[in-house]
């Protein structure tokens, strides 16, 4: 690479940072999950763009940054989402936590099952839960994949 193309790399490298960090900046202290995208984008976009040309990370996107997980890890919020600008309902957290109980307590009592050979009585699991069950089903079968992919990727026979 010559001179000239190394400044013609960094000039455009600063153009676009800086339109970046315009971008950024007319949306920064916009509220919703739209704007918290668009904050996030460009934030990665400068992060792809320095990873590529060895230039430091823009102080802009750094104090993003740094703010943002600085909140979550000094328990300002409860989850990244939230650290990040995500509008993070109570409801639906609460709602992923119940699920998600639901999903390991079903996959150990259907694998009890069929370790005994007997039919899974979807009907009585759903009741007991109160959910539907197809939803009951949905959330085993992710959880029985979730199991699957921990057991491949650490190589230990782990219980299905």
């Amino acid at each position: 690479m010559n001179g000239e193309s190394i400044d013609s790399e960094s000039t455009e490298l600063q153009e676009e940072s800086a339109l970046m960090m315009e971008a950024f900046t007319m949306c920064e202290h916009r509220k919703g999950d739209t704007w918290a995208y668009v904050r996030l984008s460009m934030v990665s976009r400068a992060l792809k763009m320095c990873a590529e040309s060895g230039e430091p990370l823009p102080q802009w996107a750094f104090g993003y940054l740094e703010k943002s997980i600085s909140r979550w890890s000094d328990l300002e919020c409860a989850t990244l989402d939230e650290a990040f600008g995500m509008e993070v309902s109570s409801t639906s957290s609460l709602n992923k936590k119940r699920n998600d109980q639901i999903a390991f307590t079903v996959h150990a009592r259907v694998r009890e099952i069929q370790k005994n050979g007997q039919a899974v009585p979807w009907n009585d699991l759903a009741d007991e839960f109160a959910v539907s069950v197809s939803k009951l089903q949905t959330l085993y079968y992710k959880k029985k994949s979730w199991f699957e992919k921990q057991e491949a990727y650490f190589g230990k026979n782990s219980n299905q």
